[in-house]
């Protein structure tokens, strides 16, 4: 087991008698995007690259062009199971968006059709899913501004 490519889900501390004593609710996952190679999108604005919708941190995003059909995508460098995505959006959200995955980055297979999105976060449970490349492709904005993604979390089954 890499501890570097782990993270506890809901880890926490809990202050018992004034002994500190770790709290875990939740089984140890795997953190795909700590593996991942390179994040990659159809367009980005401003300061808003792809790679800040992997970074651990809210307060920063992935901004699209302002138009449809826009994409962002992750690498995770070889096939890789796959158990759950998460996305989070902001206001800027898509209320129409694929999720996709891909062996070679080219042909892509869809795994998932969003025709209800909304702002805040949203995940996807899977089984027997493996991949190297995963994808979000954004059909329609739900606003006038481009898509905006603020973390886009993807995990492999615990050990």
């Amino acid at each position: 087991m890499k501890l570097n490519s782990i993270r506890l889900l809901a880890a926490g501390v809990l202050l018992t008698w004034g002994l500190v004593v770790p709290r875990c609710e939740a089984a140890l996952d795997w953190d795909l995007r700590k593996l991942a190679f390179a994040a990659d999108a159809s367009s980005s604005e401003k300061q808003c690259g792809a790679g800040l919708a992997f970074d651990d941190d809210v307060g920063t995003r992935w901004s699209s062009a302002w138009s449809n059909d826009q994409w962002i995508s992750i690498d995770l460098g070889q096939p890789r199971a796959i158990s759950t995505i998460t996305l989070i959006w902001e206001t800027a959200c898509a209320s129409e968006y694929a999720l996709e995955v891909s062996d070679d980055g080219i042909a892509w297979k869809e795994i998932e059709h969003v025709s209800d999105g909304k702002e805040g976060e949203r995940n996807f449970v899977f089984d027997n899913l493996l991949a190297r490349y995963v994808r979000v492709f954004g059909i329609r904005r739900a606003t006038q501004w481009g898509f905006s993604l603020r973390e886009f979390i993807v995990r492999g089954p615990a050990d």
